[in-house]
């Protein structure tokens, strides 16, 4: 491209080859005609020597229009061409590097490998799993497991185990005091059981000696020595459980003195060993009758058999232990006092006049049942501190059990006081044991041997008549025994499945600590 010069001022100015148009300066506006190009004399044609190619086309800069400005570029020789941009080098991918520190020789995607969870998650990796990502393909991505699964598994059943340890921590003493309840609770059920046990045998024709009473009584005591030092124990355990361990106690040791005061006390009307007592010496007296109408009919026979022989050591080793031996205390209402309280209408209606003899042992009925209410209380709250909904609901039932068996014990004993009553009316206006026949009158002119046999023959009618009175009497007699007996044995029965809920709430309360314990 060649350069001229303007006119007016000494700007050197670019114009195309060729171009004959007229230029304006852009310095001093002036117009002017470019000179026409001079041909050359002479051209040297060199056909070895290649033409160079043409420069590319310099890029004009923005608002420059056709002509370039020169101010401080040589006016002689070739233009410099502008260098080429390189784009700078894509960077280096750094390796993966695992959680422990290693790198991935294998180069595996670590996208496919387990995400660590617990104490060995990444810590730029906090979100939560399933956000942010398709969930096909993350069911469908496959997953690796190495031994470095085992370690993060461990750890987080160490942590596991500290939030187990540290709910367990609430329960303290209170831990050790739910135990002893369950162990009182056990002595209660056998008490309940084993007199349960002695009055079915009684009822089958037994004699329960006044020793076994003792024993039943000893599991009771047991039962309310433990159940006082297991509820002091959960008093400085949960603040939420506090109240009613507090009030428990305080039933408890009520129940306790009112307990020995029913025991020691000899006059009163009703107690729980009564029936067993009745139905023992009733049993006896039957026992000791019939051996003594087969020893009469056996020396009747044969005086000196062997059967006349083992009868009479019998009659003499009952007759030896009819009496009944007392002692100053009443063993047996150890046991429990909550019979007597189930007897209250039927006493206010058929026996006013024993009530009064009988109100101790309704007292000690009563705080005997609101112990039992208060330990169930106490064992749901406690399952609702260690989260045992199961045991929750079972203390729950236990509650309620016991103060339906109550109410129904009390109409069952109500029912059965009409039946007894029926039958004890029955008894009073039946006659006495008599003779309605004569005996034969003897004279001088009658035969002696007719005599005797008219006098044979009426002991025999008057022995069968008199058989006959007794053995109604005796109808009268069992069936109020019968009565009171199967009366009796069902609500022994009621209070003893109602202690099954407690246990069980109990039980599983203190295996939900033992599993956090562990």
């Amino acid at each position: 491209m060649p350069l001229v010069t303007c006119p007016k001022c000494p700007t050197t100015l670019r114009i195309p080859d060729g171009s004959l148009a007229a230029v304006r300066c852009p310095k001093c506006q002036t117009v002017f005609q470019p000179p026409a190009p001079k041909k050359p004399a002479f051209e040297i044609i060199n056909e070895s020597v290649p033409s160079p190619p043409p420069a590319p086309p310099r890029p004009k800069p923005a608002g420059s229009g056709e002509f370039e400005l020169l101010l401080n570029e040589p006016l002689i020789g070739p233009l410099p061409l502008p260098k080429p941009t390189v784009p700078p080098p894509p960077p280096k991918p750094e390796p993966v590097v695992w959680v422990d520190g290693e790198s991935n020789p294998e180069g595996r995607d670590p996208r496919s490998s387990p995400r660590p969870h617990g104490r060995g998650r990444v810590e730029d990796d906090r979100r939560p799993r399933g956000r942010g990502r398709d969930e096909e393909d993350s069911r469908s991505r496959p997953r690796y497991r190495d031994d470095r699964d085992d370690d993060w598994d461990r750890e987080d059943e160490l942590d596991e185990t500290a939030w187990r340890n540290r709910k367990a921590s609430r329960l303290g003493l209170a831990r050790v005091g739910l135990l002893l309840i369950l162990i009182s609770f056990a002595c209660y059920l056998g008490s309940l059981g084993l007199h349960a046990l002695f009055l079915f045998i009684a009822w089958l024709g037994g004699v329960i000696p006044s020793g076994l009473i003792v024993v039943t009584g000893l599991f009771g005591l047991t039962n309310w020595v433990v159940g006082l030092i297991g509820i002091g124990l959960t008093i400085p355990g949960p603040t939420r459980s506090r109240g009613l361990a507090i009030a428990a106690l305080a039933i408890a040791l009520i129940h306790f003195v009112m307990g020995f005061v029913v025991a020691s006390d000899t006059k009163a009307g009703a107690h729980t060993s009564q029936m067993i007592e009745f139905l023992s010496g009733y049993n006896r007296e039957e026992r000791l009758a019939q051996i003594q109408k087969d020893l009469a009919r056996e020396v009747g026979k044969n005086p000196k058999s062997a059967l006349a022989k083992d009868l009479k050591e019998e009659l003499a080793s009952y007759s030896g232990g009819g009496e009944v031996i007392r002692s100053a205390l009443r063993w047996g209402d150890l046991t429990t006092q909550i019979p007597i309280l189930d007897n209250l209408i039927n006493l206010l209606v058929y026996s006013s006049r024993g009530f009064s003899n009988s109100l101790p042992g309704m007292f000690a009925g009563v705080a005997e049942l609101a112990r039992l209410i208060l330990l169930t209380l106490l064992i749901g709250s406690l399952a609702s501190v260690v989260r045992s909904r199961d045991a929750a609901s079972k203390a729950r039932f236990g509650m309620i059990g016991a103060c339906l068996a109550t109410g129904i014990g009390m109409l069952i004993l109500l029912l059965l006081g009409v039946i007894v009553d029926s039958y004890m009316s029955d008894l009073k206006t039946a006659q006495p044991p008599s003779i309605s026949v004569p005996p034969p009158t003897f004279n001088g002119q009658a035969n002696i041997q007719e005599f005797q046999r008219q006098h044979a023959e009426w002991q025999r009618q008057s022995q069968a008549e008199l058989e006959k009175q007794q053995e109604k009497m005796r109808t009268y007699v069992r069936g109020i025994k019968n009565w009171r007996a199967a009366g009796e044995l069902i609500i022994y029965a009621l209070h003893t499945g109602v202690l099954i809920f407690p246990i069980l709430a109990a039980l599983r309360v203190h295996s939900a600590t033992r599993r956090r314990m562990r």
